[in-house]
């Protein structure tokens, strides 16, 4: 227990009955639980879910990997968020039809559908950056300058894209 911890949340204690690390609560109501995509969720709700890289670049070429991910998405994880509850995703986008890709595309095509805001922060900017930085400025500048960024780019444009730009292309696109 850190002492900025205590200086935060002076009151905030963990439940002695339920403090595993992948499974706990707080004896003033909150909690906490993990597992990994496709795991079970039966019997768990949520105020917030939190679906953090969810898959690899080796599944964003294969379609039934993405589509299980999608299916345990729609069918177990999103089905468990409360009235008012929120969902974070964080990922690289390796292919269009990965998780915030079906996501995008759901809430483009149904107005029924969840909408979400999309926060991208290419490595190199383009136009309307959202931190107003100039076509073709570095994001991290001391750890990935533009040549860097260059050089990487000329070994995949398939990866760079997907990897640092957030502009996922499929497999197929790349051949041609």
């Amino acid at each position: 227990k850190s002492q900025q911890y205590r200086l935060l949340f002076p009151q905030v204690t963990l439940s002695k009955t339920r403090a595993r690390i992948d499974d706990w609560k707080t004896n003033q109501g909150g909690g906490f639980f993990s597992l990994g995509t496709g795991g079970s969720v039966e019997g768990h709700g949520a105020h917030g879910l939190i679906i953090d890289d969810p898959m690899t670049a080796d599944d964003a070429d294969s379609m039934p990997v993405m589509t299980d991910l999608w299916n345990w998405y729609i069918r177990a994880a999103r089905t468990r968020l409360m009235p008012g509850g929120w969902v974070l995703v964080i990922m690289q986008r390796w292919s269009p039809f990965d998780l915030a890709g079906q996501m995008d595309t759901l809430a483009e095509n149904d107005p029924h559908a969840d909408k979400y805001t999309v926060l991208r922060l290419p490595a190199s900017a383009g136009d309307g950056d959202p931190m107003g930085r100039s076509r073709g400025e570095a994001l991290w500048p001391a750890w990935y300058p533009l040549p860097t960024l260059y050089a990487i780019r000329a070994a995949s444009h398939r990866h760079f894209d997907a990897l640092f730009q957030q502009e996922p292309r499929s497999s197929d696109a790349a051949l041609f």
